[in-house]
């Protein structure tokens, strides 16, 4: 009867091997095409424009060069500026040039993510609780106490539209208008709820 083979055991003073943290060749790749992209814009931008963002001395000496020429050289002057913008801090510059190109961004994507917070808020209380374990500073009582006046009024609003409905249905037109006319601004405590997210200082 053969014998079977015996595997040596495993020495434990081998350490195992740790998954490299270095990013691939791919992705260094595609890192160095979008810090280009950023440099080749910022070439095209005006002085005035340029004063506005957050350059540093090596970087705005490189823009300045880059300026000047063309072709073959150009190229090579913005893989040196992409290489500039990769060792130094890439994202403010490119936030800083998002708000030039298209100013009140910022304020306008902030507004948004509150907009859809508030209506999760208005939802259920997962939201609540969500919001509640990453920003323990804020005044819950009182948040609670608005979501509640903002859903009842949201309630309110649904059966009147609800009645309004069946009035139209029955041929009451006159009425009907000075039902809605009387409703406008219905949404109080709804802006109150927004308002007070905005001033908490949210970042969702």
């Amino acid at each position: 009867m053969p014998r079977k083979a015996i595997r040596p055991a495993a020495d434990s003073s081998v350490p195992s091997p740790v998954p490299s943290s270095t990013p691939s060749k791919s992705q260094r790749k595609r890192d160095a095409h979008r810090s280009q992209a950023l440099g080749e814009a910022l070439i095209d931008l005006s002085a005035a424009n340029l004063a506005r963002l957050p350059l540093w001395p090596a970087l705005k000496a490189a823009i300045a060069d880059a300026q000047g020429l063309v072709r073959i050289a150009r190229r090579r002057q913005i893989r040196y500026i992409g290489r500039l913008l990769r060792e130094g801090d890439e994202e403010s510059v490119a936030q800083a040039l998002e708000e030039v190109r298209n100013p009140g961004w910022r304020e306008r994507a902030r507004h948004l993510r509150l907009e859809r917070l508030l209506q999760a808020l208005l939802e259920g209380d997962e939201a609540l609780s969500d919001l509640h374990e990453r920003s323990q500073d804020i005044d819950m009582q009182h948040l609670r106490q608005l979501i509640l006046a903002a859903r009842r009024e949201r309630k309110a609003e649904a059966a009147g539209q609800e009645e309004i409905g069946q009035d139209v249905e029955q041929g009451v037109e006159q009425e009907v208008e000075q039902e809605v006319a009387a409703r406008k601004g219905g949404d109080k405590h709804r802006r109150r709820l927004f308002r007070f997210l905005v001033r908490s200082g949210l970042e969702t």
